[in-house]
């Protein structure tokens, strides 16, 4: 997932423009030694745990660990930063995925499910990665009605147009594209 946002986000944007600690995080995603020396020094120290049981081998972070990082970039206010760059990096691999709604895809959308949740729920750490998740979103429900789970697309839909009417205001949230994309998925589902 990291791998594949950093591909998207470079393609997109370049590495112009970064903070120097996003710019380093970019480069050592996109370095294949440089990544896997990172992830083994993370497991010699116990920071995370390799779990090959799934169909997508992935990475665990204790909830304490997770706690602690949270805390520690709050205290020294990179917090905005990195939720801004987290955000950009999980949203721009989900997009990589293609159409939710195909079975084929399936798979590839749940692995994102729990991410794109978590980001959603920190979304009042950055005042600039509002918008993002909500698009995000927008393609988490269309798999969640794609695979019949209607009532938590409905609630997901209802959230996204809350959210949308917090950041934009009634008057301009009617005249917004993507929410009237929402609110007629929420609709048709």
């Amino acid at each position: 997932m990291l791998i594949t946002g950093a591909k998207a986000v470079i393609e997109k944007q370049g590495l112009p423009t970064r903070s120097p600690s996003t710019a380093s995080l970019l480069a050592l995603i996109q370095s294949p030694v440089a990544c896997q020396n990172a992830i083994t020094q993370f497991q010699a120290r116990c920071l995370v745990t390799y779990i090959s049981n799934s169909r997508s081998p992935t990475f665990r972070m204790h909830d304490l660990i997770q706690l602690v990082v949270l805390e520690n970039t709050r205290s020294s206010r990179v917090d905005e930063e990195l939720f801004d760059f987290a955000v950009e990096l999980v949203c721009a691999a989900f997009w990589r995925i293609g159409d939710p709604e195909l079975p084929a895809r399936w798979p590839q959308c749940e692995l994102f499910i729990p991410h794109i949740q978590s980001l959603s729920v920190r979304q009042a750490i950055s005042s600039k990665s509002k918008q993002t998740p909500l698009l995000a979103n927008n393609r988490r429900g269309l798999y969640l009605l794609s695979r019949g789970r209607f009532v938590e697309a409905e609630s997901l839909y209802e959230s996204v147009v809350a959210d949308k009417d917090q950041l934009l205001g009634s008057r301009d949230l009617r005249l917004d594209s993507d929410t009237l994309t929402v609110m007629y998925n929420l609709v048709s589902g």
